[in-house]
């Protein structure tokens, strides 16, 4: 991280700045040789970094690294208003330690309570011109915390983002192919979290278990196939997931109340729609969706 017991901010040169309608900042062959928190308070503009463009509004922060070039203009009807804070990361001795060596904020993010940094950033200003450099040090630091806060929070989110897609598309499959042996613990190995973890996951975003997801697809698939198919119930046992006939007929009386053959014949004049959940009676009656001896 950029800050730990052992290093420290120390603020190089920091001011608010409005810029003119003609302002331009032209550091292609001038690179940065310091840290620089830029956070813009107002008006509009165009940043090029590294060759990547941002387009400059209310609310934007950099954190620009040491050996970065980047020109910028801004908007001649909305100038831009700007906090600068020029600053070296140093250790306990005073000496400046290499950015390379640390675990660095993102160089851009939207602050979400802009309000709230820019009265971080008035406070620094404040020590600094009443020559406080302490003061002024302290309050870059609850700035830069922030920041590393906001990062946490994003990178937590993107990771939620990351698994609700995963169990989406899993859930997909699982109704499209039924007949699949669906390995929890391979599962959540695969999406980074444990078992138990993952179980409770996937619950969360559909609203029903693991266990029971897979069972209610494997009963639905029968029953379609059921009624509107010649397949033998051996067959059909095989094809959901099921190859051993007498467990297969356990399970489909103990989770619909009649067995597969009686099922066939009462079901021939009406066809279960085929979507994934359970119809009719199987809907109100699963009682133990872990019955099937393939969930592990």
């Amino acid at each position: 991280m950029i800050f730990d017991e052992k290093n420290m901010a120390r603020i190089n040169s920091l001011g608010k700045v409005f810029c003119k309608a003609d302002w331009i900042w032209d550091l292609r062959h001038r690179p940065f040789k310091d840290f620089d928190l830029w956070f813009l308070i107002d008006g509009k503009g165009c940043l090029m970094l590294d060759g990547q463009e941002y387009i400059l509004h209310g609310g934007d922060c950099f954190l620009f690294r040491p050996g970065m070039t980047l020109y910028a203009d801004n908007d001649q009807d909305e100038p831009l208003v700007v906090i600068y804070t020029h600053f070296d990361v140093t250790d306990i001795n005073g000496n400046v330690v290499n950015p390379d060596t640390m675990q660095l904020p993102a160089l851009f993010r939207k602050m979400s309570d802009p309000v709230f940094f820019v009265n971080l950033l008035h406070r620094m200003l404040d020590c600094f011109y009443r020559n406080d450099r302490n003061g002024a040090g302290n309050w870059l630091t609850a700035a830069l915390l922030e920041i590393r806060h906001l990062d946490k929070s994003d990178s937590q989110l993107n990771a939620f983002s990351r698994v609700s897609e995963y169990i989406r598309e899993l859930y997909t499959r699982i109704n499209e192919h039924p007949e699949n042996d669906y390995s929890l613990g391979k599962l959540a190995v695969k999406a980074g979290y444990s078992p138990e973890h993952f179980s409770r996951l996937f619950k969360q975003h559909t609203g029903i278990s693991f266990r029971e997801s897979v069972t209610r697809a494997r009963i639905n698939q029968a029953e379609y196939l059921l009624s509107s198919t010649e397949y033998s119930i051996s067959q059909i046992a095989g094809i959901v997931g099921c190859p051993d006939i007498f467990l297969f007929s356990k399970l489909f009386r103990k989770h619909t109340g009649v067995s597969p053959s009686e099922y066939r014949r009462t079901a021939r004049g009406k066809t279960p729609q085929k979507d994934g959940f359970a119809t009719g009676r199987f809907q109100h009656i699963i009682s133990r969706p872990d019955d099937f001896s393939a969930l592990r």
